[in-house]
C-alpha cells in the first residue's frame, strides 16, 4: 500500500473518531492535524484526476 493511502486511512479512521466519540477528542490534535494534514486530499485529487485522464 502506498503512503497517500495509508495517510487516508488514517484520515478515515480520525474522521469516525470525530464523529461517534467527540467526547475524547484532543483539540491540539484537530489543530495540528489540520495544519499538517490537509495537502492529503489535494494529493488524492491529483492522483484521482491522473487515474481519470488515463481512461
Amino acid at each position: 500500500m502506498n503512503l497517500l493511502a495509508e495517510r487516508l486511512i488514517r484520515m478515515a479512521r480520525f474522521r469516525n473518531l470525530l464523529i461517534h466519540q467527540y467526547g475524547d477528542i484532543d483539540d491540539r490534535k484537530v489543530y495540528e492535524i489540520i495544519c499538517s494534514s490537509l495537502n492529503d486530499l489535494d494529493l488524492y485529487l491529483t492522483e484521482l484526476a491522473t487515474l481519470l485522464k488515463a481512461l
